[in-house]
């Protein structure tokens, strides 16, 4: 069960780049006051794009180390 559910309507596409992914994160990040991530240290994965962008906004991250076998 949910208490809220958000939804943001922009379309995920290969031609867009999954750009509603970053936009899905950061607005997730903009109305959070911290930020837990299951991480695998890939900075460059939507999960290390939203750690970056939670940094950057002076948010609070907690990183759970994961690893991919």
């Amino acid at each position: 069960m949910t208490d809220e559910l958000i939804e943001l309507g922009n379309p995920i596409t290969n031609e867009d780049r999954y750009r509603s992914y970053k936009i899905r994160n950061e607005f997730l990040v903009d109305i959070s006051s911290f930020l837990l991530a299951f991480f695998n240290g890939n900075y460059a994965s939507g999960t290390g794009s939203a750690i970056l962008y939670a940094e950057k906004k002076r948010i609070k991250v907690y990183k759970v180390t994961v690893s991919i076998d």
